[in-house]
């Protein structure tokens, strides 16, 4: 399944004609939306998308992020906390 490759998840349960129970664990266990998986519902689709985005953004630390900022963007929070570090300390 392309989307156990794209989440970096492990190898999903072969999909046959019917869902099997091994199959929606799999899914309810990876917040895989099934109404998209097995009939292709768009909003499913994004309902998935969003709420995985979502949790992601959550997951980052402040750290992360920082370090996915422009080096100029990086100038600008690094003398921001400066100035508030210097503003406690007196």
């Amino acid at each position: 399944m392309w989307l156990a490759i794209e989440w970096g998840l492990e190898r999903a349960p072969k999909v046959g004609p019917a869902p099997s129970a091994e199959l929606c664990d799999y899914c309810r266990k990876h917040g895989i939306n099934v109404d998209w998986m097995l009939d292709g519902d768009l909003k499913g689709l994004k309902r998935m998308t969003d709420e995985r985005r979502g949790h992601q953004r959550a997951e980052a630390s402040p750290l992360a992020r920082y370090a996915q900022l422009t080096p100029e963007h990086q100038l600008i929070v690094t003398a921001e906390i400066n100035r508030i570090l210097a503003e406690r300390d007196q």
